[in-house]
């Protein structure tokens, strides 16, 4: 019962992540100003990966996004707005929060199997 409750609640956060990045996603689209934010993008995540971010886990989003924001005037260009830095901040977050669930889901999963290989007689 524990695990179906777990296995709910998991879904439910998994369900809400995703309606989350819809959200998002949807914001951009109805944005005016889509290439500059895309150009904004490039930017960023080129000073991010400058800066240290680790893409493969983003273990230290909140470290880099600490210092985007007290640097993003010396060093992006200028078209480069607060509310850009913001959106991708917050996708930084979201990818964070991604990996995070792949990271739950793969540990679930492996430990779901080798119950199952416990509990199976051998043959």
């Amino acid at each position: 019962m524990a695990k179906c409750v777990e296995s709910y609640i998991f879904q439910s956060r998994i369900a809400k992540f995703l309606s989350n990045a819809f959200s998002l996603h949807s914001e951009i689209l109805y944005d005016t100003s889509l290439k500059a934010i895309l150009k904004a993008r490039e930017s960023l995540v080129h000073f991010a990966y400058e800066l240290g971010l680790d893409l493969a886990y983003l273990h230290n989003v909140e470290d880099i996004a600490i210092k985007i924001l007290q640097n993003w005037r010396e060093h992006l260009d200028q078209n480069v707005q607060p509310s850009h830095i913001h959106l991708f901040i917050a996708l930084l977050e979201k990818g964070q929060q991604k990996k995070a669930i792949e990271r739950k889901l793969t540990e679930i999963r492996l430990k779901n199997a080798t119950a199952i290989e416990n509990n199976t007689p051998s043959k």
